[in-house]
């Protein structure tokens, strides 16, 4: 999916079934700071994970349980 449709400095990403947050990580770091990366997850500790996970990171993404 990166290479049909590369992420871009500033866009704004929604990643639908985060797990971990691997992926959300990665594609905040492509976006740079002025844009946003958004996770969803439906499992509790996926997202307590994720979240855990970025705070030593404090890279410019949310993650949200849905």
């Amino acid at each position: 999916m990166l290479e049909l449709c590369p992420p871009q400095v500033g866009q704004h990403i929604l990643g639908v079934g985060c797990g971990l947050g691997h992926e959300v990580r990665r594609l905040s770091q492509l976006t740079g700071p002025g844009g946003r990366v958004v996770g969803v997850d439906k499992n509790v500790a996926m997202i307590a994970e994720a979240r855990s996970r970025n705070a030593e990171a404090s890279l410019p993404v949310d993650y949200i349980l849905w």
